[in-house]
């Protein structure tokens, strides 16, 4: 196997051989937070650099890559070989769903630009935003990466570059807003799942998937998209202290029994027509126009991701005087620079203590 490491680079290289020792980086990370994630980084790196040495061999002797492979068929490939590794896959699974709507009965060679500039303009007609639009590019692009070798010459969107939205600052909630929302939040799980995001800063998919071995006396030991983390119960503020108390109080009986059982069963079998995380910020959208609070980030309003992680970072500033060191580890943030940038907050001027 030709792959090696380097040690300037966090990402799996290969060297190709036959081609003058020439050597590429494969685009995939060798540093996962765990041995089986490892494993999995390691295997793909695999698939790519052997697909990268087809391709090199076919084009040596002037064979062609001619497929009749159709998205349908490799998209269902991908997702089994390769979404459902990530930790992000009940998102992922979602925006699969879009793409099959639309190119299903497409061979992949047929997926050029022009067909996903028709897609791009279907999509903002239907009201979607073009930072989804530029994740469901960011998505084909990797499932026409992964078929280069064995059914595409090159990939045919390698070029087409992602397009975002600048979006307004993010707003976040007072204390009089989290009280008024929690009266409001009828479903006792979702209101409880609420209260611990606020506390702890974790992140929608960490909270539905949070079991009692995750709870650890005073504090909370998980796995996030970033790596292992600790949260502590015990404070600084009342926020932590009111999510240890919520914990406690929905405590389960069985090592790996969840804290969140409803919503773990609804998230643990995504519908690409009606999946879990939709009908979560449903139900949270009309709890936020019952308290009066704006709905949605474009329009000013908050999210569920702004109303917990944000705000609660952003209450432990303000309100509570919290060093903003304490609060860049609890998030956790790699830097103050981008916790600042994330919660849109000036470091440079001091808060006084409330």
């Amino acid at each position: 196997m030709g792959l090696f490491k380097r040690p300037d680079s966090p990402f799996w290289w290969m060297l190709l051989e036959g081609t003058g020792r020439k050597k590429e980086n494969t685009g995939i990370r060798h540093d996962g937070s765990s041995q089986t994630l490892r494993k999995q980084q390691t295997a793909q790196a695999e698939e790519i650099y052997h697909a990268r040495m087809t391709q090199l061999a076919k084009g040596r002797v002037g064979l062609p890559i001619a497929s009749s492979k159709t998205f349908k068929t490799w998209s269902e490939w991908y997702e089994k070989h390769h979404t459902n590794k990530h930790r992000g896959k009940v998102r992922e699974i979602v925006l699969l769903g879009h793409l099959r709507d639309h190119f299903n009965t497409f061979r992949l060679s047929e997926i050029r630009p022009n067909r996903w500039k028709e897609y791009e303009t279907a999509r903002l007609k239907e009201g979607v935003n073009i930072n989804t639009v530029g994740r469901e590019l960011a998505l084909m692009k990797s499932i026409l990466t992964a078929a280069v070798g064995e059914h595409l010459e090159v990939s045919p969107l390698a070029h087409l570059k992602r397009k975002t939205e600048r979006l307004p600052a993010k707003r976040t909630l007072s204390a009089d807003d989290c009280t008024r929302l929690i009266q409001q939040l009828h479903d006792d799980e979702l209101r409880d799942m609420f209260i611990v995001g606020l506390g702890t800063l974790l992140r929608q998919e960490t909270l539905v998937n949070l079991r009692r071995q995750h709870h650890q006396g005073t504090r909370l030991v998980v796995q996030t998209k970033t790596g292992p983390h600790q949260i502590s119960l015990e404070g600084p503020t009342e926020l932590q202290t009111k999510a240890a108390e919520t914990l406690k109080a929905r405590m389960p009986k069985l090592a790996n029994g969840c804290f969140f059982p409803t919503w773990r069963a609804r998230f643990a079998k995504p519908d690409p027509k009606k999946h879990a995380r939709g009908y979560l910020a449903k139900i949270f959208q009309r709890a936020c126009k019952r308290a009066d609070i704006p709905w949605g980030i474009r329009s000013g309003g908050v999210v569920w991701h702004t109303a917990t992680r944000a705000s609660g970072a952003t209450r432990m500033i303000r309100e509570f005087g919290t060093d903003v060191r304490t609060v860049q580890l609890l998030g956790p943030w790699r830097s103050l620079d981008q916790m600042a940038e994330y919660l849109g907050l000036d470091l440079t001027t001091p808060r006084p203590r409330s």
